[in-house]
C-alpha cells in the first residue's frame, strides 16, 4: 500500500504523523510525508519520502496575507501534483492541513483525519478547551463559561462554511 500523509508543520501536528508513517513503514508499506520542511530529516530517518509542504502568509505579515482558506485552495493546486506523482491507495491528512484531503477527494483517493487534540466542542458550562481553564466550581463561574458556548458554536460554525467553501 502507498500512503501519502501531510501534517502541518508545528511539533504537535508533526510528531503524530511521523509516528503514524513510522508505524506504516514498519508494516512494509510506502510512505510520502508532506510537511514543514523543517522536519524533512525525521522523516528520513523514518524511511518516509518527504515532500514540503506549501506554505503561504495568512497572518499579518509585510505582505498580503490570503485568508486561511484561501490559503487551502492555493495549497490544493500546488499538492496535486503530488497527489498523481505518489498515487496514494490512501491519504491522512492532518486536522490543520487541508490540502492532502481536498486532493484526495478529487482524485478518488480515500481519506483520513488525523486529529492531534482534543474535541473543541466543550460540554455546556465547560470553558472553552484552549483557554485551559478549571471546572466551574460556582454558579458565576458555571454562567461565564455557559455564556461562550455560543460563541463557540459560532466558530465551529464558521469553520465548516469556509471548509465547504473551499
Amino acid at each position: 500500500m502507498r500512503a501519502l500523509l501531510g501534517a502541518f508543520g508545528d511539533p504537535g501536528h508533526a510528531f503524530p504523523m511521523l509516528a503514524l508513517g513510522r508505524a506504516l513503514r514498519a508494516r512494509g508499506h510506502e510512505v510520502t510525508l508532506q510537511t514543514g520542511a523543517r522536519w524533512q530529516a525525521d522523516a528520513e530517518r523514518e524511511g518516509l519520502r518527504f515532500s514540503p509542504a506549501p506554505e503561504y502568509p495568512v497572518f499579518p505579515t509585510q505582505e498580503r496575507p490570503l485568508k486561511p482558506y484561501e490559503a487551502v485552495v492555493r495549497a490544493v493546486g500546488d499538492t496535486l501534483p503530488l497527489v498523481r506523482a505518489v498515487r496514494p491507495d490512501v491519504i491522512v491528512g492532518d486536522v490543520l492541513t487541508l490540502a492532502p484531503g481536498l486532493c484526495g477527494e478529487l482524485e478518488g483517493v480515500p481519506v483520513a483525519t488525523l486529529i492531534p487534540h482534543v474535541d473543541p466542542r466543550p460540554a455546556p458550562g465547560f470553558a472553552p478547551y484552549s483557554l485551559g481553564a478549571r471546572l466551574p466550581r460556582t454558579r458565576a463561574g458555571r454562567l461565564l463559561w455557559r455564556g461562550l458556548d455560543p460563541l463557540v458554536t459560532r466558530g465551529i460554525e464558521q469553520g465548516h462554511r469556509e471548509l465547504n467553501a473551499a
